[in-house]
């Protein structure tokens, strides 16, 4: 049998409302069904794709409450929808931002293509940020997280002049990297660190402020 490609591609969501107005409202893809499935009939089974239709156009979910996947090995982790080129990439670019989507980076080339890429952020809402300033510097004071349903949760970065974000998250995902060259310092600490746990360190001070009093 010779496959000439794919008819649908389907995955699994715990949040139907978010998936299906994201999908519908942000991406502007069409509901075109909306059935159940055949093997578990308690879940639905959401059905978008482009305004015709289009076979091969289908992307579609079924809604689990399950939590957000493990990546491992011959994990199948990026689904990719295709564009007509380069200044539609920057068109998608904008209007991701301005639906408040989070860790949407820059047009980059991926598989040998210019790809937008982002995960794991179901909203993002800022505060005295500056978008339109690509080259301006934020410098980050705190990160905090307060979960909310299972590994969900609300990611708040504070930065100085009081900028915020604050992002909806599936579960708490980060990495940190340096993006830059090792900066070199002119001036090192010159004193000893002393091998000493902080309780035992409490301790001793508050045993010293007792023996002085």
């Amino acid at each position: 049998m010779d496959l000439t490609g794919l008819h649908h591609v389907t995955a699994i969501t715990a949040r139907p409302a978010d998936n299906r107005r994201f999908y519908t409202g942000a991406l502007g893809l069409r509901l075109v069904k909306k059935t159940v499935n055949q093997d578990d009939t308690t879940a639905y089974h959401l059905f978008y794709a482009d305004a015709q239709a289009s076979p091969g156009s289908d992307l579609t979910f079924f809604d689990f409450p399950v939590p957000p996947a493990q990546r491992g090995t011959h994990s199948i982790v990026t689904t990719a929808l295709r564009v007509t080129g380069q200044d539609s990439l920057a068109w998608w670019l904008e209007r991701l931002r301005a639906e408040g989507a989070a860790n949407v980076g820059e047009i980059e080339e991926w598989h040998g293509r210019a790809a937008l890429r982002f995960e794991r952020v179901s909203s993002c809402k800022c505060r005295d940020v500056a978008s339109h300033d690509k080259n301006k510097v934020l410098n980050l004071l705190a990160v905090s997280f307060s979960a909310t349903d299972g590994p969900s949760g609300v990611v708040t970065l504070l930065f100085s002049g009081g900028a915020v974000l604050r992002l909806e998250v599936e579960c708490l995902e980060a990495e940190l990297a340096d993006l830059g060259p090792t900066w070199v310092t002119e001036c090192c600490p010159a004193h000893v660190l002393e091998d000493v746990a902080i309780e035992g360190a409490a301790g001793a001070a508050a045993g010293g402020l007792a023996k002085q009093g």
